[in-house]
């Protein structure tokens, strides 16, 4: 996944996801309540049965997995579902 041209902030959350992922739909009221309060952080889903090259790229063997990003640099990861206050210390690091 080339991510040049394909943000346009500093801070964006990757999450690595699948439909027939139980534990990735039950993560999904978290991170939209967390994205609707951090405007500030770009928030890209990436469906593993569509984007095979992205699993490759960024090394994802599990869902739901999610990667912060810096400026393009991987900043932090997760792979499973968390709680929203475990969620809420993986974004604030």
């Amino acid at each position: 996944m080339e991510l040049q041209g394909w943000y346009n902030k500093d801070m964006i959350l990757l999450h690595f996801t699948a439909k027939w992922c139980a534990p990735c739909e039950a993560m999904k009221p978290v991170i939209d309540e967390y994205v609707l309060a951090n405007p500030d952080v770009e928030y890209r889903v990436v469906d593993i049965d569509y984007d095979f090259d992205s699993l490759t790229t960024y090394d994802v063997l599990g869902v739901p997995t999610f990667i912060l990003l810096n400026d393009n640099e991987e900043l932090r990861r997760h792979t499973g579902a968390m709680p929203k206050q475990q969620f809420l210390e993986f974004m604030a690091g």
